[in-house]
């Protein structure tokens, strides 16, 4: 059964046919889109400075305010499975991301898990993964509440250890772009280069190449964009991933603590813009009430 609808989403008028009973959402645009735990306990490795020429996070007058966010359609149809202890704090992206094939179809899937899963400390973990026609994921998004706060911190770190990755010991400095001085190193096949921002450690690995078109592209924007700022403020942690393979393909993920919760988004080789994607939907959740 389809049921026509339209939503203005970012200045554009959209058409959506929802595809009930099957969890999707299509989108046909009425003009051109354009876009401006097998953990393992590891740690971050500790940033030899902090760069002198630090990037300046600077709201831009479009961003969306704390209060009174709109959450898209699909936002809601998927947010609409959300119960138990994570229904009291979670958050969702105010934005829609966009499969690099063109789609214009997305369908979601929510998942909840528990006590009793393989994550250390997890009390309750509810993530939404939206994917395209073709069935492949375009990007995802989960609230997590833990026992305590050190172990939300450990979720982070095993990020990185996921992604098969490490921030790198003190070593030469590379600038990336827009004022930010990095640290290069090599770990397994990835090279990498990592640099600090406030609370949030940025790692970036690609195989075989230093990763230097990536890492300019998260320094640009996060020289343009606010970040949620992890919680307590000096205290909490923050992790942006990203790793390209030797194929070319591109994942991303930011994750934040605030407390004993984390919140996350991530992208992937299917994601319009990977790297920005994932940041954007960072920088879009809001808190989700039922």
């Amino acid at each position: 059964m389809q049921e026509k609808r339209w939503l203005a989403l970012g200045g554009l008028l959209i058409t959506m046919t929802v595809l009930t009973g099957c969890g999707g959402l299509a989108f046909s645009s009425t003009q051109p889109v354009t876009h401006h735990h097998k953990p393992k306990s590891r740690s971050l490795g500790q940033a030899s400075k902090k760069p002198k020429s630090s990037p300046i996070y600077k709201p831009k007058s479009t961003s969306i305010p704390i209060q009174g966010a709109t959450f898209p359609t699909i936002m809601q149809m998927a947010m609409s499975h959300l119960k138990g202890l994570a229904a009291s704090n979670a958050q969702a992206p105010t934005m829609v991301p966009w499969p690099s094939d063109g789609s214009t179809t997305l369908f979601y899937a929510p998942k909840i898990q528990g006590l009793g899963s393989s994550i250390p400390g997890l009390i309750e973990r509810y993530q939404v993964t939206l994917s395209s026609s073709a069935k492949s994921p375009v990007a995802s998004f989960s609230t997590a509440v833990f026992s305590d706060p050190n172990a939300a911190k450990q979720y982070l770190y095993d990020i990185l250890a996921d992604r098969q990755l490490t921030y790198p010991p003190p070593g030469p400095g590379v600038e990336v772009g827009s004022g930010v001085t990095a640290t290069s190193g090599i770990d397994g096949h990835h090279n990498i280069l990592g640099w600090v921002e406030g609370d949030w450690s940025i790692v970036i690995g690609k195989v075989g190449h230093l990763p230097m078109v990536l890492a300019r592209i998260a320094a640009d924007y996060l020289n343009t964009h606010v970040i949620p700022t992890p919680e307590p403020e000096g205290q909490g942690q923050g992790v942006i991933v990203v790793a390209a393979k030797q194929n070319g393909a591109v994942y991303a993920e930011v994750a934040w603590q605030e407390g004993r919760w984390v919140y996350s988004t991530a992208t992937y080789p299917t994601t319009k813009n990977t790297v920005t994607t994932a940041l954007a939907l960072a920088v879009s959740m809001r808190r989700y009430a039922k």
